[in-house]
C-alpha cells in the first residue's frame, strides 16, 4: 500500500484524541498496517519538509 499522508495523519489524529498521546510503537504499528517500515515512513516524511506536527514530534 501506497503511504497516504492523510491515512497517517487520521490514524495519530485518533491516538491523541483516544489515549492523549502516542509512541514510537505506534508509528511502527501504522507502518506495518501500510506494510512498510516505520524507516520507510521517515524517508517518505522527511524532518525538514514535514507539515504535520504530529510527525515533527515523533523525528520524522
Amino acid at each position: 500500500m501506497r503511504i497516504n499522508r492523510d491515512f497517517v495523519l487520521s490514524k495519530l489524529e485518533k491516538l491523541q484524541n483516544e489515549f492523549e498521546g502516542y509512541y514510537g510503537t505506534d508509528l511502527t504499528d501504522i507502518a506495518n498496517e501500510l506494510g512498510v517500515t516505520w524507516h520507510g515512513l521517515q524517508k517518505r516524511y522527511p524532518r525538514g519538509k514535514v507539515t504535520i506536527p504530529h510527525l515533527k514530534v515523533l523525528g520524522i
